[in-house]
């Protein structure tokens, strides 16, 4: 039994367990997890739709350049929320919890200040499909239309979500690709 899962920039962990799925959609979102990232870049968490487009709604939480970024299109225009006080690409645990309220969206590291964004226009629901991504995705540069190039090199652990759903990394996984243990 594996306790934290490691990821190898092509692996990665596929969720579509209702339970988990509902607690991703709709107008509000709560997630909590602890990640160590290997390298500067990386996918950490998506959910969107089986067709991707410019306007479809999606939620991602990744490392670019070292940083981590909460982006979400719920319809109307995509935010990107940028947590540049702490660099995470840095091989050490971080704690991070992203929330979702209707369009208004904030982002914290390691208890340390808070980011916060608001997507544009009206809509304020979450709709996707395609059930909740950890650690990268199958083709995951046109999945992500181009955000992302490869998942997580590193490990995850502690996956909350809605403050007390805590998500069996390995056992609540319907697909676990090229998943091996955290060192």
């Amino acid at each position: 039994m594996i306790a934290e899962p490691m990821f190898t920039g092509a692996s990665y962990l596929h969720y579509l367990d209702e339970n988990i799925v509902k607690r991703i959609r709709g107008n509000k979102l709560d997630i909590k997890l602890k990640f160590r990232s290997f390298g500067p870049s990386g996918l950490l968490l998506w959910s969107g739709k089986k067709e991707m487009s410019a306007s479809a709604d999606y939620l991602s939480l990744g490392l670019k350049d070292g940083y981590l970024h909460f982006q979400y299109n719920l319809g109307s225009g995509e935010v990107i929320i940028v947590y540049n006080s702490t660099r995470v690409g840095d091989g050490k645990w971080h704690t991070i919890r992203a929330t979702r309220i209707e369009q208004d969206g904030s982002l914290i590291v390691d208890s340390g200040i808070t980011a916060k964004g608001t997507s544009p226009g009206i809509l304020n629901q979450l709709n996707v499909n395609n059930g909740l991504y950890l650690g990268g995705m199958e083709s995951i540069a046109s999945l992500s239309m181009n955000k992302y190039h490869s998942g997580l090199v590193g490990c995850l652990a502690n996956v909350t979500l809605s403050t007390n759903y805590h998500i069996r990394l390995i056992t609540h996984a319907t697909t676990g690709i090229n998943i091996q243990a955290c060192l």
